[in-house]
């Protein structure tokens, strides 16, 4: 059996959606421009990873995601909160979504929901915007059930990149998600959600690799 008909990845792409920094505000009613933080904004899919094809092929950057991806993931669209003095950002949160394609194919989409600076392009556009955050969302696709361990995974990843701080490159960690091999349906039960606002000390299974490399236990 060749290596590209074997091998099947967990994750098909990793995607973040968010304000895109070259595109101007528009909340999700079609209103365009800043309309105040009480208006949600719509998101985009500002940067995507493909799986690669082989176990030992490239990573591939733009992948090939449904149409209104980034709306599906951020369905509530993206919020925008003002700074100030007391100014405390929420806890990043995860959760899931299963989307049908056009051919009825499932595909399963892990999420986490952060808070991070507004793109410099937007703040300079609006002046109360200067110092404001934005939800975003960092996103696992995959055509297998297994969103618990792909929640996991982004728990993990978020709290290596902006807390701990990684043992590697974020790429190198990016690279590694997408080329952990999914697991044979059936060998080992696993919940297919999962709710979770902090990173959890039991990585089993997929995940296991994820965190090791993230530098978890």
């Amino acid at each position: 059996m060749s290596e590209i008909a074997s091998y099947q990845p967990l994750v098909d792409a990793f995607a973040v959606c968010g304000l895109a920094s070259g595109e101007p505000l528009s909340t999700i009613t079609g209103e365009a421009g800043y309309q105040g933080t009480d208006a949600r904004y719509r998101p985009s899919v500002t940067d995507s990873l493909a799986s690669p094809r082989t176990q030992h092929g490239p990573v591939e950057r733009g992948a090939k995601l449904p149409t209104h991806f980034a709306m599906c993931c951020m369905p509530g669209g993206v919020e925008i909160l003002l700074h100030s003095s007391s100014f405390e950002l929420p806890q990043p949160k995860v959760y899931s979504v299963v989307l049908t394609e056009e051919d009825g194919t499932r595909l399963y989409v892990a999420c986490l929901a952060y808070f991070e600076d507004l793109p410099p392009t937007l703040a300079c556009q609006h002046s109360v915007l200067l110092g404001a955050h934005a939800s975003r969302a960092l996103c696992l696709v995959s055509h297998q059930p297994y969103l618990a361990s792909m929640e996991r995974m982004l728990l993990r990843l978020h709290a290596a990149i902006f807390i701990t701080g990684p043992i590697a490159p974020v790429g190198d960690l990016l690279a590694l998600l997408t080329r952990i091999p999914c697991p044979h349906l059936g060998t080992q039960p696993m919940p297919t959600t999962t709710s979770a606002t902090a990173p959890s000390t039991a990585a089993a299974g997929p995940a296991a690799a994820a965190a090791a490399a993230a530098g978890g236990t």
